[in-house]
């Protein structure tokens, strides 16, 4: 594989047009359930292994009850899903046996699963949805009951999908390498050559994001689209939803037009704060007052006389004070902190335009004639952006009348600022780059990705560097940015969680195995 310039390329397809002869890769995946497009089948493993979903009212698909006495061990390589669970139906003696899981009952004949000996011993079929509408899976002469969790969920899909932990790999455990590993070592593929892959499968990543977003701009602005992107990050997990939805009820044209670009930036901001925390439902009412303190009564006063006037013109354009997660959240986190960083930001940068801020803070950096100078330069005035927001009533509180914080917090830390300049400011501007035809633009942004040093570990990245590498000191070396672990997602996303994919029909697995590959 060729040696490319880290900071000066466009962002590249390389990564698809290398895999597309093995499988098809890069062709789009038709979903069966649009709002579990994002997990597939790795929603329904999570389900099932960490046993989300009404246990009491369990039945099989014949009207059984089911009593899962052990969900069994995840299983990472072939067969069933899960292995030696013991599940009692009815009021039977209870079966051990291995589960097999599928986001559709028909994805078990998809599969081939029927002729393998290997699923002979499967006593339940666990699937998300039942599309083939049967009682029973027909295999190998047997009747193997199944159950459909989404008859069995405790709250809706969204809800779901924020409460599990999906990126979790349940089974990760030291030295557990994957055939992809035991065959980039056979063919001699070294530390260099696995990092350019990774470094093309982290353009990948990106270029998937950018496209989303282009779609987005086939009927915005780049301001919405920014705007939009940075309201749902700022949801991260639990709150993402809401979030979105109050970048709908709130559009930036309208704080823009609601800003009078006459006053001072504090004053600015507090209206900011009046119309968002009014539109997100969570400006506390008079009842609430008479516990507060005289900082809490003056500051949510000023937010009542800056949303009154306005309020009017949003009518039902509202969001659902119910809706918000303060659970399972640091404090420092929560929402209404959320709230006032995404305030401060559009008070400062409005009416300059968001898009047009952050080209013009990547330009500050262009006159260092060293490329990696200058990518980094510019990687620290887009951070700053965000760093800067900080002050006011929530620089020392969480939630309207809490007590201080020991010492003022900032709004936006580094590296939340880092996720939101990785997963929204690059991918939404190479949108807009590549809808201008703007290359000068695209190359800047893709020299600030590449010099986004590595970020913290999580489940997957723990998981794709134990299955690409034997030695752990190897990943060390080679996992070196953010680029790179971004490409461990993307090839997470596209072949270990796929419900379309196996090891033995995994198209990275073939091209490892190739004896050269062309670029």
């Amino acid at each position: 594989m060729t040696q490319a310039s880290e900071t000066d390329d466009l962002f590249s397809d390389a990564y698809r047009d290398l895999l597309a002869p093995y499988l098809g890769v890069g062709e789009p995946r038709v979903e069966p359930y649009p709002a579990a497009r994002e997990v597939g089948e790795k929603l329904v493993r999570c389900l099932w292994f960490d046993q989300y979903f009404d246990g009491d009212s369990l039945r099989t698909e014949d009207g059984r009850k089911v009593t899962v006495i052990s969900p069994g061990f995840w299983n990472e390589g072939s067969g069933p899903d899960f292995q030696n669970a013991e599940i009692r139906f009815e009021e039977e003696a209870p079966v051990r046996g291995h589960v097999e899981v599928h986001l559709l009952a028909s994805d078990y004949g998809r599969h081939q699963h029927g002729g393998d000996p290997a699923y002979d011993s499967v006593v339940l079929h666990a699937v998300f949805t039942n599309d083939l509408g049967t009682a029973y899976l027909e295999t190998a002469g047997r009747r193997v009951p199944q159950v459909a969790l989404d008859r069995h969920l405790t709250a809706d899909l969204a809800e779901v999908l924020s409460a599990l932990d999906l990126e979790l790999p349940r089974a990760v455990m030291p030295g557990n390498t994957g055939p992809c590993c035991a065959a980039l070592r056979q063919r001699g593929r070294d530390e260099t050559w696995i990092g350019r892959f990774l470094d093309l499968a982290g353009d990948a990543r990106v270029l998937g994001k950018a496209r989303q977003y282009a779609d987005m701009l086939a009927g915005s602005t780049p301001d919405q689209c920014l705007y939009f992107g940075l309201m749902d990050a700022l949801g991260y997990k639990g709150n993402r939803r809401p979030f979105r939805r109050l970048a709908e009820c709130v559009p930036v044209t309208d704080l823009r037009r609601l800003l009078p670009e006459d006053r001072d930036l504090e004053e600015r901001i507090r209206i900011a704060e009046g119309i968002l925390f009014g539109a997100a439902g969570l400006l506390p009412g008079e009842v609430e007052a008479r516990h507060w303190d005289e900082e809490t009564a003056a500051y949510v006063q000023a937010l009542r006389e800056a949303w009154g006037p306005v309020q009017h013109e949003f009518g039902e354009r509202r969001v659902e004070r119910g809706v918000w997660q303060f659970g399972k959240t640091r404090p420092v986190n929560y929402p209404t902190r959320r709230v006032a960083a995404a305030a401060r930001l559009t008070a400062r940068y409005a009416h300059a335009g968001l898009s047009r801020t952050v080209i013009e803070t990547l330009e500050r950096a262009g006159g260092d004639p060293q490329p990696r100078r200058r990518a980094r330069a510019a990687l620290r005035n887009i951070q700053d952006l965000f760093l800067d927001v900080a002050g006011g009533y929530w620089g020392s509180r969480c939630r309207f009348g809490a007590r201080t914080l020991a010492s003022p917090t900032r709004l936006l830390g580094a590296e939340r600022t880092q996720s939101m300049v990785m997963n929204v400011i690059i991918p939404a501007m190479v949108a807009v780059a590549q809808d201008e035809g703007n290359e000068s633009l695209e190359r800047m942004l893709h020299g600030v990705y590449s010099s986004l040093g590595r970020m913290g570990e999580n489940s997957v990245t723990r998981y794709m560097q134990a299955r690409l590498f034997a030695d752990p000191g190897a990943a060390r070396r080679v996992v070196t940015t953010a680029r790179r672990q971004q490409g461990l997602f993307q090839l997470y996303h596209d072949f270990c969680e796929s419900h379309e994919n196996t090891c033995e029909r995994c198209a990275f697995l073939s091209l490892a195995r190739q004896e050269t590959v062309p670029c």
